[in-house]
């Protein structure tokens, strides 16, 4: 097999896992549950975006194919990793907080 089809076995097992879990909340979770789980399901969402866009090495390939749930393993593995989008998230809030601080100081700059 060459390199696109490798990589398109790939993300056919990604995106089959990843309905599959879609699934799986709609049939056993209640509506409250599925919006808890909803940071799960945007993790995994953005990790077969990422995955499709990436150039992977062979055997990265041949690791994530012989990886069964490879977007649980991820999360699982994501979860445990002492920094997170929170605190890149809670940076850009910061930075958009001071920016509407000084777009405020301004406009009542201009009030007086």
């Amino acid at each position: 097999m060459n390199y696109d089809q490798i990589k398109d076995v790939l993300m056919a097992k990604i995106e089959q896992e990843f309905s599959e879990y879609k699934q799986n909340l709609v049939k056993n979770f209640t509506k409250e549950e599925i919006i808890d789980k909803s940071y799960e399901t945007t993790f995994k969402e953005e990790t077969v975006s990422i995955l499709e866009g990436l150039i992977l090495g062979r055997n990265e390939i041949k690791a994530l194919l012989n990886t069964e749930k490879p977007l649980d393993k991820m999360y699982n593995k994501y979860m445990n990793i002492e920094t997170s989008m929170l605190d890149k998230m809670t940076d850009i809030v910061r930075d958009i907080v001071d920016d509407l601080d000084k777009e405020f100081m301004k406009k009542r700059e201009k009030v007086r």
